[in-house]
Formats: C-alpha cells, structure tokens, sequence
C-alpha cells in the first residue's frame, strides 16, 4: 500500500478537530538542538529533550531502514546505531532538527 505524504502547510484541515474553531499553522520552520550544545536557555531545554527521545528511539526509527532497505547485517546495522547515539551525546555535533508549529483555539461560547 502507497501513502502519500500530506504537508500541512498545504493541507492544514487534515490536523483539524471536530469542535475547534481556528487552526493555525505557523509555516516557517522551527528549527531545536539535538542535544544541550546551545548557550540559549531554552534551545538548551528543548536539545535535552530531543537528545532522550532521540537517544531511546533511534532503534526503532532507523533499524529497519537499514536491515530491509540496505539489506546491512543485524549486527552491523547495531554498531551503527551504537555510533549514532555516541554522536548524540557529544556536545560538538551541533545539529538541528527542523519542526513545524500547529495550535489550535477552542470556539467561543455565544449563547
């Protein structure tokens, strides 16, 4: 089965729930440290969050991509991920990883 992938910057409905009465989609692309490299305070939070979900879910995100899709060995594709998470702890890999900003507000009551 094919999926197509849905931006929402071009289809913003496809996030929207019953009962809200706006949704805003802020198209510029936000962009948070992968780790607390950054002396801003609140990059430095958000890259500390993103670093233990990256560090605990890299596994799942990328283990079958690269046993099925590059066919590597199971132990291999591990060392691999292994490597990976090392860069993730290491404060001079000053990465980024790009996100979007989508909210909503709840209707007004008129009655």
């Amino acid at each position: 089965m094919a999926y197509e992938w849905v931006s929402l910057t071009a289809c913003p409905f496809a996030m929207h729930p019953p009962g809200l009465a706006s949704l805003f989609d802020r198209s510029n692309i936000i962009l948070t440290t992968t780790n607390r490299w950054s002396k801003d305070p609140k990059l430095r939070e958000l890259g500390r969050w993103n670093q233990v979900r990256l560090h605990g879910g890299v596994e799942g995100y990328m283990l079958r991509l690269l046993t099925t899709a590059l066919r590597w060995p199971y132990e291999e594709a591990q060392l691999f991920l292994a490597q990976m998470r090392t860069t993730l702890r290491d404060y001079k890999t000053n990465a980024y990883l790009p996100g979007t900003i989508v909210y909503a507000r709840k209707p007004t009551d008129e009655t």
